[in-house]
């Protein structure tokens, strides 16, 4: 049985590995492409990707895809500073990504005393609703500029215009928004660390947002 679990396991390993080559291939496909909705794409699979590896400890993949978000990233004029910074520190360390430290022996006689470690908690989304034709989005602590990325994938052929807004904090319980005048409206977990605000319409509409 023993056998049977570990030969089913090797399988499994070796399909995942195929199955990220080849949407990292992908991935790099779109990201050469003139398009901005397939460097959408590009720079959505890379990110998507990058969570994976991180979950299943593939530093290798990491690193393709940190290359490949700061790529897109930097062509949809996003700003990926922070993911630009994880990538130095792997083309820093050793080829897995991780820096060698040597561990230091402690004498029995020496105590050690541990530091404490403040932790900055999110940024809490608490409400949204509409104020005289302004969404407005309350959260529970000042938001940082560089905290909010936004940008447009326009596809006139299509008629569809979105106008996407990505904002570093979480949401506690789901929000429904809606408006007569707008096609859809979607506010959803990204990932851990980001909110994804997707406003989609069949005609351009003038946007600005500001923090206050």
């Amino acid at each position: 049985m023993l056998r049977v679990f570990s030969l089913l396991l090797l399988l499994t390993l070796l399909a995942n590995a195929a199955t990220n080559q080849q949407l990292l291939q992908q991935a790099d496909k779109h990201l050469k492409s003139r398009s901005k909705s397939n460097q959408f794409k590009a720079y959505d699979a890379y990110k998507q990707l990058y969570i994976n590896a991180l979950v299943e400890g593939n530093e290798q993949v990491c690193y393709d895809c940190l290359k490949g978000i700061v790529a897109s990233g930097r062509k949809l004029r996003i700003d990926v500073s922070q993911y630009a910074k994880k990538l130095e520190k792997f083309k820093q360390g050793t080829p897995q990504g991780k820096k060698e430290v040597k561990k230091k022996k402690i004498s029995p006689k020496k105590k050690t005393t541990k530091k404490k470690i403040k932790v900055t908690g999110q940024k809490r989304l608490e409400s949204i609703q509409w104020n005289k034709g302004d969404l407005v989005l309350s959260f529970d602590s000042r938001l940082n500029a560089k905290g909010i990325n936004y940008f447009t994938i326009l596809d006139k052929r299509k008629r569809r215009f979105r106008y996407v807004f990505e904002i570093h904090g979480v949401q506690t319980k789901k929000h429904t928004i809606k408006h007569k005048e707008i096609k859809r409206i979607r506010l959803a977990q990204y990932n851990p660390n980001t909110l994804r605000l997707v406003i989609e319409s069949s005609k351009t509409i003038p946007i600005s947002f500001k923090r206050d």
